[in-house]
Formats: C-alpha cells, structure tokens, sequence
C-alpha cells in the first residue's frame, strides 16, 4: 500500500435501505391454525394467551412467518425470525409491517420483509405479503461479534 493510502473501508452492515429483497409475494394460503395445532407448540400456544395485544400480534405474524417460509419452496428450513433486525416494525390495529427482519435457516441468516394481518381477535391471520432476501449471514455475525 503507497504512503498516505487509506486501508479501504470495510463494507458497510446492510440496513433495511440495502436489504437485498426478491418479489413480493402474496400468501394463498396461511398456516398459523396448523403450526399452533402441532402437540409440540403446546407451550407456545400458552404463552401467546398471555401476551398483550402488541406482543401477541408480532409473536402470531413471527409464527406464520415461519411458516410461509419454510412453504415457499426455496429449501429454506427457518427457525428463528427476528422481525425487527433492522428496523422497528410497524404497527396499525391488527397489522404488523416488518420491513427489516431477518430469518435463520440451517445456521444461515436471510433478509425477509414481511406485511402480516391478524383477525380482531388476534388468533388468525386474514392477509400476508413478503419478500425473501439475499444471504446476510456474515453481516449478522459482524454485529453480533461487537456485542
């Protein structure tokens, strides 16, 4: 490197402006009544009476996130979503946006944007939209190295 020649920078951690997002996709089909069916997600199934209704409602759009990923026909496997990685998700009513959320699949992280409608009484899911994104693994694990 020549004298007075500053290292480059490193690359930048995406945020929700660089997420790299494919095609909305609109859901034909919903499948939070089948997950919290399973004799496995007993406890989850507890756990969501409990919450109050804003918890309820990104819990619930997590759960079918999940779900509608793992049925996208990608080979994705998730099990983590983390809805509000980076940026906070909004909230109207029964309506949860999450613009810049993340999802785990076979130890590897992917953006994924998500617009998730619930019933009035938060146990069903009338309307979801998404967009899967691009691999974001080794931002994930810079960030998590600084905590």
């Amino acid at each position: 490197m020549a004298e007075g020649t500053a290292a480059p920078a490193p690359p930048a951690e995406p945020d929700v402006a660089t997420l790299e997002l494919g095609a909305l996709r609109s859901a034909e089909r919903f499948y939070l009544k089948a997950m919290l069916s399973a004799p496995s997600m007993a406890r989850a199934r507890a756990m969501l009476e409990t919450l109050p209704p804003e918890k309820r409602l990104a819990q619930t759009c997590n759960i079918e996130a999940l779900a509608q990923i793992g049925n996208a026909g990608e080979g994705f496997a998730p099990d983590v979503v983390m809805a509000e990685a980076y940026a906070r998700s909004e909230i109207a009513g029964t309506r949860l946006a999450a613009s810049g959320a993340i999802f785990r699949s076979e130890e590897r992280w992917y953006g994924v944007a998500f617009d998730c409608t619930l019933s009035d009484d938060l146990t069903s899911v009338t309307a979801f939209s998404y967009r899967l994104g691009a691999d974001v693994t080794e931002a994930v694990l810079a960030r998590l190295s600084k905590t």
